[in-house]
């Protein structure tokens, strides 16, 4: 049993402990476990009490209260006398350092020896389970924390005590904080993709919501040339497939799926281009229906370590958050619960994966809110099953197609009529069903809006993430409404493009827009 403890170990951190007592605080991972001796173990935990209670160390009170606990002696020797000898033995404050991460090293092999143990047993259980309670039991059992005893430890600094970087970064400044979208506004706005953080996007189904994934990670990926994986929940493998190829060409989706591609003589190169140039991407898809929080995880983890490569920069998409049905089946619980469980899972995931993740969330099936009278403002309320996503996540927006007064006052249209023709034409885009000859690109400031009601880092441009704009709703100013900052993009058959900003959108309506407030200019900052 020797090689599984040292006796030198034990004694020698208690001695040092005695001897030193803000050792006994700076190795917080000291524990009574950490000793494979009961009467180290009760020493220990005595030893403990003394200092919770701010308490001097009397060792002839400390032999008092070991008794009480049931020690009397080690061996032949009194508790009283043996604690007097580990007063005596000679460790420095050095010394009780190494000794204590030899404590934790043994204590390390004992958990791995046990959980050995523990897997065995499972593997001898597990012959009549369905294999996802086999899974779920191994993970159980991996998933106790053992490696912390031997990282670095971790203490509270004064925040000013590393703070030279900046100086130091100023010296040497660096273009962008971590990955550049294809979206050059939100990226000056809103600062790109930042590992260890999760991008959140409310929407409706049906709404685009995986062009707009798709959009900001696969392109992303493909400027840096990195692995990028998306976990699809609704969307099967060639059908993902036809939808990239379409996006690239002017191909019909449904001419890709049937293969009538090759009947158009112009579809023909372009296709075969797009065939090749997907091809060459380091784009990973897989659909997961309705997998688990677990499941997840097994599978990010095994493509992080076969393709990946631990520690090299990658981007995840997951197409999109749901709750575990069947998880909340077997375990009463509600589905806001699961879907906050879910999201602190897969959010200490990418933090030690330390990648971004882009995901999105069904919104409610109201865009709105009313905050007063007639004035609609888009923010975080939208969002459906749980506070818990938008508090982990670093940035929350709305993704939305759209409306009729959007598309009336974008395009500067009287008629209602011409409104609803350009919405149908935006659904057309979206689904890739535009007609012969058909286009989006005449739309001055796109077919949907990005609002951002939270952002916690900003780009060089930061309009700020929650000023509401006022914006009138009619052509001659006759209304107005008040919303957030948005960005403008084109969904045009699952290719998705940036377009012109608030801010453009200020600019054309400023003079023609008659005020309520005379006091007040549109596009203000309220």
């Amino acid at each position: 049993m020797s090689d599984i403890f040292s006796l030198e170990s034990e004694t020698h951190v208690l001695s040092g402990f005695l001897k030193y007592p803000r050792k006994f605080f700076e190795h917080s991972r000291v524990s009574e476990e950490c000793f494979f001796h009961e009467t180290h173990r009760t020493v220990y935990s005595v030893l403990r009490q003394f200092h919770d209670h701010r308490k001097e160390i009397d060792l002839i009170e400390l032999g008092d209260r070991c008794r009480k606990c049931g020690v009397k002696s080690h061996g032949k020797i009194d508790i009283s006398k043996y604690l007097i000898e580990l007063s005596k033995t000679l460790v420095t404050e050095d010394g009780t350092d190494y000794f204590v991460a030899e404590l934790l090293r043994f204590k390390y092999i004992r958990d791995v020896e046990r959980k050995g143990i523990e897997l065995q047993k499972i593997a001898q259980n597990s012959r009549e389970k369905d294999i996802s309670e086999v899974i779920d039991a191994i993970d159980d059992v991996s998933s106790r924390n053992i490696s912390n005893f031997f990282s670095p430890q971790e203490v509270p600094k004064r925040v000013g005590e590393d703070i030279d970087w900046i100086e130091e970064r100023g010296e040497n400044p660096i273009e962008f904080v971590g990955y550049e979208t294809p979206f050059p506004r939100y990226n000056a706005y809103y600062g790109g993709l930042r590992d260890g953080e999760i991008y959140l996007f409310a929407a409706r189904g049906g709404m685009g919501k995986s062009s707009l994934i798709n959009g900001m990670c696969v392109d992303t990926a493909a400027k840096y040339n990195i692995p990028c994986l998306i976990l699809d929940t609704e969307m099967k493998r060639q059908t993902n497939q036809a939808r990239l190829v379409a996006g690239a060409t002017a191909a019909k989706l449904s001419a890709i799926e049937t293969g009538k591609w090759r009947r158009r003589k112009e579809w023909v190169e372009p296709v075969r281009e797009a065939i090749e140039k997907i091809k060459n991407l380091q784009y990973y898809h897989m659909y997961t229906g309705n997998a688990s929080a677990q499941e997840f995880k097994g599978i990010i983890l095994q493509w992080v370590n076969s393709v990946v490569g631990k520690g090299n920069p990658c981007i995840i998409g997951l197409d999109y958050f749901k709750p575990d049905v069947g998880a909340n089946r077997q375990a009463h619980i509600s589905e806001t619960a699961a879907l906050g469980e879910k999201i602190d899972m897969m959010s200490d995931l990418i933090g030690e994966i330390k990648c971004p993740l882009v995901t999105a969330v069904q919104s409610n099936r109201t865009h709105q809110f009313e905050n007063r009278a007639d004035n609609r403002i888009y923010d975080t309320t939208m969002i459906a099953d749980s506070d818990r996503l938008q508090r982990t996540a670093a940035m929350v927006g709305i993704w939305t197609p759209k409306t009729p007064e959007d598309i009336i006052e974008d395009e500067n249209l009287a008629d209602a009529d011409d409104a609803q023709e350009r919405l149908d034409q935006i659904n057309r885009a979206r689904t890739g069903q535009l007609r012969e000859g058909e286009s989006v690109e005449g739309f001055r400031y796109g077919t949907h809006k990005l609002i951002i009601p939270k952002a916690r880092h900003q780009g060089d441009e930061a309009p700020g993430s929650h000023d509401i704009v006022r914006r009138p709703t009619n052509a001659d100013g006759s209304n107005w409404r008040f919303e957030s900052n948005y960005l403008n993009f084109d969904v045009d058959s699952f290719t998705i493009r940036e377009k012109g900003d608030l801010r453009a959108w200020v600019r054309e309506h400023q003079r023609r827009a008659a005020l309520t407030n005379e006091n007040a200019e549109d596009g203000q900052v309220l």
